[in-house]
């Protein structure tokens, strides 16, 4: 938690001054955002290498006509069922879990165009990114024939980019798409999953991801 604390001082410190307006005028925002999509990520691990994901974001700044500080939260998942080799030499089945959670700051540069019908955008910043994976048994084989549950996990504070558009509808509401990138994370997590496909150890955590938007301004 003590890494995360630079991002939420962060966006303290924005949202206290107010923004200007390209004209000089003090026009300062707020906004949540929530999201849903996919993350496809640049490594080899079958199942895990698109992941559903889901987050919510806080924001300030000048809306929709300047900077736009952002502070957020993401997770994604996925599971597989695969068979492997137990330390006693039985084949048994079991199932893995793959979850990335990430706590990000940054800002974003927006515009309004088309008569305030589109609002693009442009921005990046930091995310602590913590990956995990988990493996239990999954009804092949004794069930006392491996570890109850075995999990590792490793964190990284990487950079991201993102881009996209919003579209607003009314009442100070908009749905859009949201592209992103995250580069620079590469988490060792196949330690103890020796006889699986994972047991290379090395995740590759940069990704594409692609999300619906519904925002919330006030």
């Amino acid at each position: 938690m003590s890494r995360a604390l630079p991002l939420a001082l962060l966006l303290a410190a924005a949202c206290v001054s107010p923004g200007l307006t390209p004209d000089g005028g003090a026009k300062q925002g707020y906004g949540v955002t929530l999201y849903t999509g996919r993350t496809y990520f640049d490594s080899d691990w079958g199942s895990f290498d698109e992941q559903r994901v889901g987050g919510v974001a806080l924001d300030c700044g000048v809306r929709g006509e300047g900077l736009v500080w952002e502070l957020g939260f993401q997770g994604s998942k996925e599971q597989a069922q695969v068979r492997t080799t137990a330390p006693d030499g039985s084949v048994v089945g079991v199932s893995f879990e793959g979850r990335t959670r990430e706590l990000f700051g940054g800002a974003r540069y927006e515009v309004t165009v088309l008569e305030g019908r589109v609002v693009p955008y442009v921005g990046g910043g930091a995310s602590l990114s913590r990956g995990s994976l988990e493996s239990f048994p999954a009804g092949v084989g004794a069930p006392d024939s491996i570890p109850i549950k075995v999990r590792n996990s490793e964190t990284w504070l990487v950079p991201y980019l993102h881009a996209g558009v919003r579209f607003p509808v009314g009442w100070d509401i908009d749905v859009g798409l949201d592209y992103r990138y995250q580069f620079g994370a590469d988490y060792d997590l196949g330690d103890n999953f020796q006889g699986s496909e994972f047991q290379a150890g090395r995740f590759d955590g940069d990704y594409h991801q692609l999300a619906l938007t519904l925002g919330i301004g006030f």
